[in-house]
């Protein structure tokens, strides 16, 4: 974070240690979004997609990157200002009036139904991510309720096999 006024710059960490398990960064992650997500679940959001760790399923978020502070004018105006700017180590920018760009976009009440059928795509062994959206997009919906291996029958080539896509 880079706050106006003084040239101060803030960065968050991850603490050194955090008891419990690890995943080790391998377990895929997603997240939702719509056009309701702001502000710190916009970070969240834009800082993992940034970094390679998670997939954001749903819609474009509203944008809301910068910390702002607000002073009263008068009893019925107030004057809010932006006083720091979030930088991301990666892209070296945010989404301040963009919005964090979805991976998979989707309507919000879609989102989790399309992030399960991801999830369960790579489970089945799809070899990548254009595929296992390939195999999102052909599964029923609203997502039917049961144990996940039940879902796998879904994917072409059957339980824990993924054959290549269709070509239409």
């Amino acid at each position: 974070m880079h706050w106006h006024g003084g040239g101060r710059s803030e960065q968050s960490w991850s603490l050194p240690h955090v008891p419990g398990a690890r995943s080790g960064g391998s377990k895929p992650l997603y997240v939702l979004s719509s056009d309701s997500t702001f502000s710190a679940a916009e970070e969240l959001a834009y800082d993992l997609q940034q970094l390679g760790r998670a997939v954001v399923v749903g819609e474009r978020t509203r944008g809301g990157a910068h910390p702002c502070q607000g002073w009263t004018v008068h009893p019925h105006l107030e004057a809010t200002v932006p006083v720091g700017r979030a930088v991301n180590p990666v892209s070296r920018t945010n989404w301040e009036g963009v919005g964090v760009r979805p991976d998979v976009p989707s309507a919000a009440g879609d989102s989790l139904d399309r992030a399960h059928a991801l999830a369960l795509a790579r489970l089945a062994g799809c070899p990548g991510p254009a595929h296992r959206q390939h195999h999102a997009q052909r599964l029923p919906w609203p997502r039917r309720r049961g144990r996940p291996d039940e879902h796998r029958s879904n994917f072409v080539g059957g339980p824990g096999r993924c054959a290549p896509p269709f070509v239409a």
